[in-house]
């Protein structure tokens, strides 16, 4: 009986440690499948970490983007403002411009209006050719005034068989040289009237 035991003991034994090493290869496996499955877990993880990492950086990029992007569309708006106001305010101007434009025409065509009449007059106190012609025959007469009235003026009168000259020259050209020979002409003809014995002096 006791050598049955022993055997039994004995197969028993090595049953048991041929469970206990089985079992502890078992472990020894399960350890390295845990320590490959935590590696490729972290590698996973890693990965993760890069992929949200690139994923940030994306959404950052893309942020600036956006915002570069908005405030290139503000900057536009703003400029095409404020280009529309310059453009209405040149067209104000420019219309501005052409209303003085207008003005500025039709004073200038009064007053030249009013000079070329004052020409006529100016012209109709000259000697007549005439009057110069009876008394030189061979004569001409180079009168160019510098604007359309002139303080330039000649004059000639004839008195008791005598014939008076002029070729004056006033101070002054157009409207104010214009009026001088009035008051010039005007003189003359008083001098040579009031004069008994007139004399150039």
């Amino acid at each position: 009986v006791t050598d049955i035991h022993s055997e039994e003991n004995k197969a028993f034994t090595k049953r048991d440690n041929d469970l206990i090493f089985n079992l502890q290869a078992l472990l020894l496996e399960k350890d390295s499948i845990n320590k490959i499955v935590a590696a490729r877990l972290q590698i996973v993880e890693n990965e993760k970490l890069l992929e949200e990492e690139e994923f940030r950086g994306r959404i950052l990029k893309m942020s600036i983007a956006g915002v570069f992007l908005i405030l290139l569309a503000i900057t536009g708006y703003v400029l095409a403002l404020r280009i529309r106001k310059q453009k209405q305010q040149l067209t104000i101007t420019n219309h501005q411009l052409e209303e003085s434009k207008d003005k500025i025409k039709e004073l200038y065509e009064e007053q030249t209006d009013g000079i070329k009449l004052a020409l006529v007059t100016q012209q109709a106190i000259l000697p007549p050719s005439t009057f110069l012609n009876n008394w030189l025959p061979d004569h001409f007469i180079l009168y160019k005034p510098k604007d359309i009235v002139s303080g330039d003026f000649y004059w000639g009168e004839a008195k008791d068989g005598n014939l008076f000259l002029a070729s004056v020259d006033c101070t002054g050209h157009g409207v104010a040289g214009g009026f001088t020979s009035m008051l010039g002409y005007s003189l003359l003809n008083l001098a040579l009237q009031n004069e008994e014995f007139p004399t150039p002096a």
